[in-house]
């Protein structure tokens, strides 16, 4: 909070917004100087002369903003203008439409790290903070069939405070492969890439920030590659592959799988999850479909990934308010 531009301003006193001792961290009744160190801090007036009016206005907050979009970010004091161990409140803004977003699934869009007790930490989301999606599984044995796990939106160091006002996201879990030859899954929501068919032709890339993921290249019998999946929230999930259309579509979240390849007796591949609905699993022979935000990938054979942690506490706690969504698990 900061202190009210105008009218009554105190040294202590129970009114926030009014009570310099409360914007300070101190007791209402501590026995302060509007002379003392911290006291100027907050004013700015490091020297001379120093009055009430000083105070409009002030705050003991120190602001951090995020207004383009950044990827893996880590809140430290090392970012903390000023910061004093046990005395720094910092909040950290992410703009309206801000993509805060991750590139590997092995870490988190955001870490909190670092601070020490009596400091204060509090996220203000107006933005996207989403975690990568899992890889879908590729369509032979001698690769990785299984679809891989997606990654946390916020990993913790330190106790916070947030206030979402629009989308907090784990990615979603890699689609698993089909038992039919060469049929792969889709990607999870955050850009997991789909599986790659041969290993030679990778299968569909993950989307940019905003953007849906890509087809699975190819079309053949020997390239059912999985869509990618994508990064738009809530996004709607690739479509599989069919027998006129043989490869993953890509997806706003999740992609989609390929089809398994046996005719006649082929399947459709399994459809990525849309917003955050896990990645659909159609048939054995057939690619399986990426997990939407937060939620696992479709398996009928070869097992997915898990959905990403909208947040991984790592034992710390968390304060949550505002009207905005959590997909994946908070734990």
């Amino acid at each position: 909070m900061a202190l009210n531009p105008s009218g009554i301003m105190s040294i202590g006193g129970t009114t926030v917004g009014a009570s310099i001792n409360l914007e300070l961290g101190l007791s209402a009744t501590a026995n302060s100087s509007i002379g003392q160190a911290n006291f100027r801090e907050l004013a700015k007036v490091p020297t001379g002369a120093i009055s009430l009016s000083d105070f409009y206005g002030k705050s003991n907050v120190t602001t951090i903003s995020i207004d383009e979009t950044r990827t893996q970010y880590t809140l430290s004091p090392a970012v903390v203008p000023g910061y004093v161990a046990g005395e720094t409140k910092v909040q950290l803004d992410i703009g309206i439409g801000v993509y805060l977003y991750s590139t590997s699934t092995s870490q988190a869009a955001l870490t909190i790290t670092g601070f020490t007790a009596g400091d204060t930490v509090t996220i203000v989301n107006d933005g996207y903070i989403i975690g990568m999606g899992g890889e879908g599984g590729k369509g032979q044995i001698s690769q990785v069939p299984r679809g891989q796990p997606g990654g946390p939106a916020i990993s913790l160091g330190f106790n916070a405070t947030i206030e979402n006002n629009s989308y907090i996201a784990g990615g979603g879990g890699g689609g698993g492969a089909g038992v039919g030859p060469n049929s792969s899954g889709g990607g999870g929501a955050g850009g997991g890439a789909g599986g790659s068919a041969t290993g030679v032709m990778p299968g569909g890339a993950g989307g940019a920030p905003g953007m849906p993921g890509q087809d699975g290249p190819g079309e053949g019998i020997n390239q059912l590659n999985g869509g990618g999946g994508g990064r738009i929230v809530p996004g709607i999930g690739g479509a599989g592959g069919t027998y006129e259309i043989h490869y993953g579509r890509g997806g706003g979240a999740g992609g989609g799988g390929s089809y398994g390849e046996d005719e006649p007796d082929y399947s459709n591949g399994g459809a990525g999850g849309s917003g955050n609905l896990p990645g659909e699993g159609i048939d054995f022979l057939s690619g399986s479909g990426g997990g939407g935000w937060g939620a696992s990938g479709g398996y009928a054979y070869w097992f997915a990934g898990i959905g990403g942690k909208s947040i991984a506490l790592n034992g710390y706690t968390v304060t949550r308010y505002g009207p905005g969504f959590y997909y994946g698990a908070i734990s």
